[in-house]
């Protein structure tokens, strides 16, 4: 083969494998777009999940605090009356409702930490 043949296969081949590493880049770099675009959805989809969760954290403490202040107050008018404070209903409901709230509230501040 003469030397000129040569030369230009030699870099018809050297334009072949930087076009092939350009195509490599191009493809890399068109998933990356695509991962940091999934990311930054992700990232804002978990703000607007904990600003969510803060207020939810909120008004469950709330709750348990109104319910437990409002149970506490029936027991003592009960008291007062000399009822048998185990024998209404209302306050067995008001002593389950403050369980499942105090359990709803322990949950949520374990998914939210």
């Amino acid at each position: 083969m003469k030397p000129s043949v040569q030369k230009i296969i030699t870099k018809l081949s050297k334009n072949k494998v930087e076009l092939g590493i350009a195509q490599d880049y191009a493809s890399a770099a068109m998933d990356a777009m695509q991962s940091i675009d999934d990311a930054e959805g992700l990232i804002k989809t978990f703000k607007s999940l904990d600003n969510k969760s803060d207020l939810v954290f909120k008004q469950i403490s709330k709750a348990e605090n109104d319910i437990v202040s409002i149970a506490q107050k029936m027991i003592s008018k009960v008291k007062e009356l000399g009822i048998d404070e185990n024998s209404l209903p209302e306050i067995k409901k008001a002593r389950q409702l403050q369980k499942k709230i105090s359990s709803i509230r322990k949950d949520l501040l374990q998914v939210i930490r």
